[in-house]
């Protein structure tokens, strides 16, 4: 009688452990489930490989020597969607000068999305001021029908660094294009030739209300840039200062840095930022002040509060700052 007692005592008691244990056997087993359900597989070889496999190759990959390679064979790598060293194939392909600018033309109309789309980078990475470079993006500009590679035809417009008839009906097709980020990527390429773009102010002030933060702010360092003597452009950032996400808040930051010849408009605006709880944001107002250099004298009060400051960056940055306005002065 005692040993049967004993065994149900034992059996009682071991039941929660056993329960928990199936629980956590079946929850493991579940898990695996899913991520087996939710790993991506491709083809390579003819065999079916994980995602996790294709990074574990291209970081294994032996770096090619392109200098040894065919033209053809370096257009033929260009298809792919896995080349991670395009910049050196790109100046490797500009080196020979045997009609390659004819040849990235040519393969701007190929039915493969990545080599038109490298193509049309090639050109921009060759930065020749070609007026026959501009003329035949802003023709592919007007039939291109994916949006990546829009995007990408007015980044190269602008890196062909040619302010002519072509560029400006390209970025007018750019402006009223239906993607934002196309619309956006013209916008901050209008900015990069500066006063020569002031005819585009009209069409860009528009913008400076749109819904989205990061045309707002694109739209307003590029109408400092091409309308540098008017406030416009550096009040519309000034007053974005309350925006939200740290990147956003970054290249804001970093953009009133820019803005030397408007110092009662930006300053403030970077003092409050110098004040922010995100060490990143106020550390980069301090580096921004000491850019602005005598123009920012207004604002010596606030950086000596900073350099109190626990965190060192922030000290550091801000003494740095200070002591960058006092020389310009």
């Amino acid at each position: 009688m005692k040993y049967i007692i004993l065994i149900i005592v034992t059996v009682t008691c071991s039941l929660p452990a056993c329960k928990k244990e199936t629980e956590h056997a079946e929850k493991t087993q579940k898990n695996k489930k899913i991520k087996k359900r939710s790993t991506s597989k491709f083809q390579k070889n003819g065999k079916l490989i994980k995602n996790s496999k294709i990074q574990t190759d291209i970081k294994n990959a032996p770096k090619e020597d392109f200098s040894k390679m065919t033209t053809d064979e370096l257009f033929e790598i260009l298809k792919s969607s896995r080349v991670t060293d395009l910049k050196k194939i790109y100046s490797e392909l500009l080196k020979r000068k045997d009609g390659i600018i004819e040849k990235a033309m040519s393969r701007t109309q190929s039915a493969n999305n990545f080599e038109r789309l490298n193509a049309v980078k090639l050109l921009g990475h060759a930065n020749l001021k070609s007026p026959k470079i501009a003329s035949h993006l802003a023709k592919l500009m007007l039939k291109e029908q994916r949006f990546q590679i829009r995007v990408m035809i007015v980044d190269s417009i602008a890196l062909n660094g040619l302010y002519d008839a072509s560029t400006v009906n390209a970025f007018k097709t750019g402006l009223s294009d239906s993607v934002p980020l196309v619309k956006w990527q013209t916008v901050k390429s209008i900015g990069t030739f500066g006063t020569k773009a002031i005819e585009f102010k009209n069409l860009i002030i528009p913008l400076l209300k749109d819904e989205k933060y990061w045309m707002r702010h694109a739209s307003a360092l590029s109408l400092w840039k091409i309308s540098p003597g008017e406030k416009i452009g550096a009040t519309a950032l000034a007053q974005e200062s309350g925006a939200k996400g740290r990147k956003e808040m970054m290249a804001l930051v970093k953009a009133l840095g820019q803005i030397k010849n408007h110092p009662e408009i930006v300053v403030p605006a970077l003092v409050k930022l110098l004040n922010s709880k995100n060490k990143s944001i106020a550390r980069t107002a301090a580096i921004s002040l000491g850019n602005l250099g005598k123009g920012a004298s207004g604002a010596i009060k606030s950086l000596e509060a900073a350099t109190k400051s626990k965190d060192y960056s922030i000290s550091k940055h801000a003494s740095d700052a200070i002591k960058k306005i006092k020389e310009s002065q």
